[in-house]
């Protein structure tokens, strides 16, 4: 208990420094108690394994323990060294972390981590131990090469790798220049199916849906993310319920394995509707869905502004129906890659769109999709992206950086 508490007041301390340079006004404001608050959470969260440190050897020995069993790495593969201690990188529950190893391990990379206690104490969280299935501790190495990569989130060590970038995840401030935003992903379950080499067929099925969603869409989960407000976007049950009320008499729900056997080989031009409070249709099946579509209702997600059913819906050419459009890196573009709206009376405007927009017009706009796709999103963009050396940093979190907030709300 007294290790706790100083470590508590410690945190605390650090956390106080940290604005010591603020007006009295603002400190003792109820926004920024409440950050002060935060930063103390966050700080006691960083630091929490020096109290678990049992708890966080035993996850490592696990980790490098299962590692032992991967097959020997192919030699001519370029290898990365992951040194990283903050668990700010992993996002939740590890996907940030996951979406990294699956960029670089589907870009070629022979991946290899540090084992630091800090970053480990988190390894037993479902997607970051997913993740750690693919990557090898560095002890395993006998003699350490030097690597082609190496990825840091503290000050990096220039002689064991011919190059080297900053890992950050940081929240206070613009993207710089030279940094590499890291591309918002798929759900963790589907880059463990492979998907990269499937997408091909995807995108050749027959479109037989006019506009689809599929997700959790309660009120209850999606009206009270005090992030909307301050994006100044419509939430998820706002969306879906304003499309259903456009759409009305033409809505076709998915509710049981029957409705979802038939509408897979029916055609409908109106809204496919699938609630996973109600049904959650089997895994394999979900691009298959998303295929069948021309548009996709891409409403914000729930832990973050961003959903990955957009990035999916993407993947195999259907055009998403936005709102955030400007948090993508680059941002997508009306009329180009996707179809943009803002609040109520825009997404209004925007459903008729898709209800009367011809085919020639739906084609272009899903080769503009597959375009950015490919030209962004993918592991083989992010790659050339790192070996470009154009940059020094990736940026685990670019979508929550002040310059694209205010974009959104400004946009």
């Amino acid at each position: 208990m007294d290790d706790a508490l100083a470590l508590g007041s410690l945190s605390f301390v650090a956390c106080v420094r940290s604005v010591q340079f603020q007006s009295i006004e603002r400190v003792y404001s109820l926004k920024s108690i409440r950050k002060l608050g935060l930063r103390f959470e966050r700080a006691y969260r960083r630091q929490r394994w020096l109290l678990r440190q049992k708890h966080c050897r035993q996850v490592r020995d696990h980790w490098i323990e299962f590692a032992s069993t991967l097959k020997p790495p192919s030699a001519h593969l370029p290898t990365c060294l992951l040194d990283l201690h903050d668990i700010d990188l992993d996002g939740e529950q590890g996907r940030r972390f996951h979406q990294l190893v699956s960029l670089l391990t589907h870009g070629g990379y022979t991946i290899y981590l540090n084992p630091r206690l800090s970053f480990l104490q988190t390894a037993h969280r479902a997607f970051k131990a997913e993740a750690l299935r693919k990557v090898r501790p560095l002890s395993h190495l006998t003699r350490p090469p030097v690597f082609d990569l190496y990825l840091t989130d503290r000050m990096p060590t220039s002689d064991i790798a011919e190059q080297t970038m900053i890992v950050t995840a940081d929240q206070t401030r613009p993207i710089g220049e030279r940094e590499l935003p890291l591309p918002y992903g798929p759900f963790p379950s589907v880059w463990n199916e492979d998907w990269e080499r499937d997408l091909g067929s995807h995108r050749k099925t027959p479109r037989t849906w006019r506009l689809f969603f599929g997700g959790h869409c309660s009120e209850a989960s999606y009206t009270k993310i005090r992030k909307y407000e301050r994006m100044a976007v419509l939430n998820r049950f706002q969306v879906v319920e304003t499309t259903k009320h456009h759409f009305a008499s033409d809505i076709a729900p998915i509710q049981n394995d029957r409705s979802f056997k038939q509408l897979l080989s029916m055609e409908h031009d109106g809204f496919v509707f699938l609630d996973n409070g109600i049904y959650r249709t089997p895994a394999g099946e979900w691009l298959t869905l998303l295929a069948r579509s021309r548009f996709f209702l891409a409403a914000p997600g729930g832990d973050y502004p961003l959903s990955h059913n957009l990035v999916e819906s993407m993947a195999v050419g259907t055009i998403p129906v936005i709102e955030y459009a400007s948090l993508m890196t680059p941002p997508l573009e009306d009329g180009v890659n996707c179809i943009h709206y803002e609040g109520k009376a825009g997404l209004r405007e925007s459903l008729q769109r898709v209800r009367s927009m011809n085919e020639m017009e739906i084609e272009r706009l899903q080769e503009g999709v597959i375009d950015y796709y490919e030209s962004h999103l993918t592991s083989r963009a992010f790659v050339q992206a790192i070996e470009t050396g154009l940059y020094d940093c990736v940026h685990m979190m670019p979508y929550l950086t002040p310059e694209r907030q205010q974009r959104l709300v400004a946009a």
